[in-house]
Protein backbone atom coordinates (compact mmCIF):
# COMPACT_ATOMS: atom_id res chain seq x y z
CA UNK A 1 0.00 0.00 0.00
CA UNK A 2 1.25 3.18 -0.56
CA UNK A 3 1.04 6.02 1.71
CA UNK A 4 1.98 9.42 -0.02
CA UNK A 5 2.28 12.81 1.41
CA UNK A 6 1.30 13.37 4.56
CA UNK A 7 -2.36 11.96 5.54
CA UNK A 8 -3.75 12.14 9.12
CA UNK A 9 -6.70 11.08 9.89
CA UNK A 10 -9.25 12.25 12.62
CA UNK A 11 -12.06 9.09 12.22
CA UNK A 12 -14.72 9.45 15.55
CA UNK A 13 -18.21 11.13 15.95
CA UNK A 14 -18.21 14.67 15.44
CA UNK A 15 -18.72 15.67 19.25
CA UNK A 16 -16.87 18.68 20.82
CA UNK A 17 -15.80 16.34 23.35
CA UNK A 18 -13.78 13.86 20.80
CA UNK A 19 -11.62 16.72 19.88
CA UNK A 20 -12.78 17.50 16.21
CA UNK A 21 -11.90 21.13 16.97
CA UNK A 22 -8.53 20.40 18.12
CA UNK A 23 -8.14 18.38 15.25
CA UNK A 24 -8.82 21.10 12.70
CA UNK A 25 -6.78 23.81 14.83
CA UNK A 26 -3.88 21.13 15.10
CA UNK A 27 -3.90 20.65 10.85
CA UNK A 28 -3.80 24.48 10.70
CA UNK A 29 -0.20 24.77 12.40
CA UNK A 30 0.73 21.31 10.40
CA UNK A 31 0.21 23.26 7.40
CA UNK A 32 2.97 25.98 8.37
CA UNK A 33 5.36 23.56 7.87
CA UNK A 34 4.34 21.05 5.52
CA UNK A 35 2.20 22.21 2.55
CA UNK A 36 1.40 18.70 1.01
CA UNK A 37 -0.43 17.66 4.52
CA UNK A 38 -3.51 16.77 4.32
CA UNK A 39 -6.38 15.79 7.04
CA UNK A 40 -8.79 13.57 6.27
CA UNK A 41 -12.34 13.85 8.47
CA UNK A 42 -14.48 10.64 9.08
CA UNK A 43 -17.97 10.63 11.03
CA UNK A 44 -21.08 11.90 11.68
CA UNK A 45 -22.55 13.71 15.01
CA UNK A 46 -24.00 17.15 16.34
CA UNK A 47 -21.08 19.12 14.99
CA UNK A 48 -21.23 18.00 11.40
CA UNK A 49 -22.48 21.37 10.15
CA UNK A 50 -20.26 23.38 12.02
CA UNK A 51 -17.08 20.96 11.22
CA UNK A 52 -18.46 21.32 7.28
CA UNK A 53 -18.63 24.97 7.52
CA UNK A 54 -15.32 25.32 9.69
CA UNK A 55 -13.50 23.36 7.06
CA UNK A 56 -15.23 25.63 4.46
CA UNK A 57 -14.12 22.97 1.20
CA UNK A 58 -10.39 23.74 1.78
CA UNK A 59 -8.79 21.25 -0.68
CA UNK A 60 -6.14 20.22 1.98
CA UNK A 61 -9.11 18.91 4.01
CA UNK A 62 -11.25 15.62 3.07
CA UNK A 63 -14.51 15.53 4.86
CA UNK A 64 -15.99 11.75 4.41
CA UNK A 65 -18.76 11.27 6.74
CA UNK A 66 -19.42 8.44 8.42
CA UNK A 67 -17.69 5.09 6.71
CA UNK A 68 -17.70 1.65 6.74
CA UNK A 69 -16.54 -1.38 4.79
CA UNK A 70 -14.45 -0.63 2.12
CA UNK A 71 -14.51 3.22 1.81
CA UNK A 72 -12.90 2.91 5.44
CA UNK A 73 -10.19 -0.13 4.95
CA UNK A 74 -9.43 2.58 1.61
CA UNK A 75 -9.00 5.46 3.86
CA UNK A 76 -7.18 3.82 6.96
CA UNK A 77 -4.69 2.33 3.82
CA UNK A 78 -3.60 6.42 2.36
CA UNK A 79 -3.04 7.48 5.91
CA UNK A 80 0.12 7.47 7.59
CA UNK A 81 -0.97 9.21 11.40
CA UNK A 82 -4.14 8.87 13.13
CA UNK A 83 -4.81 12.00 15.48
CA UNK A 84 -7.25 11.43 18.50
CA UNK A 85 -7.50 14.50 20.95
CA UNK A 86 -10.51 13.31 21.88
CA UNK A 87 -11.50 14.35 26.05
CA UNK A 88 -12.87 10.93 27.08
CA UNK A 89 -13.27 7.57 26.09
CA UNK A 90 -13.39 4.17 27.00
CA UNK A 91 -11.26 2.07 25.16
CA UNK A 92 -11.94 4.13 21.52
CA UNK A 93 -11.90 1.06 18.95
CA UNK A 94 -10.92 3.59 16.62
CA UNK A 95 -7.48 4.45 17.95
CA UNK A 96 -7.59 0.05 18.23
CA UNK A 97 -8.02 0.10 14.13
CA UNK A 98 -5.83 2.85 13.27
CA UNK A 99 -3.11 0.50 14.75
CA UNK A 100 -3.92 -2.86 13.42
CA UNK A 101 -3.79 -0.41 9.74
CA UNK A 102 -0.11 0.55 11.08
CA UNK A 103 -0.69 3.81 11.57
CA UNK A 104 0.98 6.47 13.81
CA UNK A 105 -1.16 7.35 17.23
CA UNK A 106 -1.13 11.15 18.18
CA UNK A 107 -3.59 10.93 21.14
CA UNK A 108 -4.96 11.97 24.92
CA UNK A 109 -4.32 9.95 27.56
CA UNK A 110 -8.08 8.96 27.70
CA UNK A 111 -9.84 5.80 28.78
CA UNK A 112 -8.29 2.34 28.75
CA UNK A 113 -5.10 3.70 26.31
CA UNK A 114 -2.61 4.25 29.18
CA UNK A 115 -2.92 0.53 30.03
CA UNK A 116 -1.31 -0.56 26.82
CA UNK A 117 0.26 2.72 24.86
CA UNK A 118 4.06 3.15 25.34
CA UNK A 119 4.87 6.03 24.65
CA UNK A 120 7.42 7.05 21.35
CA UNK A 121 6.60 2.99 20.74
CA UNK A 122 2.83 3.41 19.25
CA UNK A 123 3.16 7.55 19.27
CA UNK A 124 2.74 10.44 21.27
CA UNK A 125 0.23 10.81 24.31
CA UNK A 126 -0.18 13.99 25.92
CA UNK A 127 -2.87 14.99 28.92
CA UNK A 128 -3.42 18.52 26.91
CA UNK A 129 -5.95 20.03 24.71
CA UNK A 130 -3.80 22.44 22.89
CA UNK A 131 -3.34 21.78 19.60
CA UNK A 132 -0.10 23.06 19.73
CA UNK A 133 1.54 20.24 21.60
CA UNK A 134 -0.39 17.80 19.11
CA UNK A 135 1.37 19.51 16.63
CA UNK A 136 4.59 19.58 17.78
CA UNK A 137 4.45 15.48 17.87
CA UNK A 138 2.90 15.33 14.94
CA UNK A 139 5.97 17.37 13.07
CA UNK A 140 8.72 15.42 15.08
CA UNK A 141 7.12 12.53 13.42
CA UNK A 142 6.86 13.62 9.89
CA UNK A 143 10.66 15.01 10.51
CA UNK A 144 11.49 11.25 11.10
CA UNK A 145 10.47 8.68 8.14
CA UNK A 146 12.86 5.82 9.85
CA UNK A 147 10.92 6.09 13.30
CA UNK A 148 7.09 6.43 11.50
CA UNK A 149 7.75 3.21 9.77
CA UNK A 150 9.22 1.40 13.06
CA UNK A 151 6.20 3.12 15.39
CA UNK A 152 4.03 2.29 11.94
CA UNK A 153 5.66 -2.14 12.59
CA UNK A 154 4.90 -1.83 16.42
CA UNK A 155 1.41 -0.76 15.95
CA UNK A 156 0.62 -3.04 13.22
CA UNK A 157 2.23 -5.88 15.34
CA UNK A 158 0.56 -5.05 18.67
CA UNK A 159 -3.10 -5.27 16.75
CA UNK A 160 -2.54 -8.08 15.51
CA UNK A 161 -1.29 -9.75 18.40
CA UNK A 162 -3.43 -8.60 20.88
CA UNK A 163 -6.54 -7.42 19.13
CA UNK A 164 -7.68 -8.99 16.55
CA UNK A 165 -11.31 -10.78 16.64
CA UNK A 166 -9.75 -14.65 16.63
CA UNK A 167 -6.87 -13.49 19.79
CA UNK A 168 -9.53 -11.75 21.79
CA UNK A 169 -11.62 -14.62 21.29
CA UNK A 170 -9.03 -17.23 22.58
CA UNK A 171 -8.75 -15.14 25.20
CA UNK A 172 -12.14 -15.17 26.06
CA UNK A 173 -12.50 -18.14 26.60
CA UNK A 174 -9.82 -18.94 28.41
CA UNK A 175 -11.15 -16.51 31.03
CA UNK A 176 -14.65 -18.02 30.72
CA UNK A 177 -13.20 -21.51 31.57
CA UNK A 178 -11.16 -20.47 34.55
CA UNK A 179 -14.32 -19.15 35.40
CA UNK A 180 -15.97 -22.76 34.97
CA UNK A 181 -13.64 -24.94 35.79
Amino acid sequence: KTKSNYNILFLSRLLKNKGVYEAIETFKIIKKSYENARLYICGDGAEKENVLQLINNQEDVKFFGYIIGEKKEKIFNECNLFLYPSYEDGMPNAVLEAMAYGLVIVTRDVGGLSDFFIEGHHGYMTKSKSPKIFANFIIKLFKNEDLMKKISANNRNYAAKNFMPDVVAKRLMGIVENILW
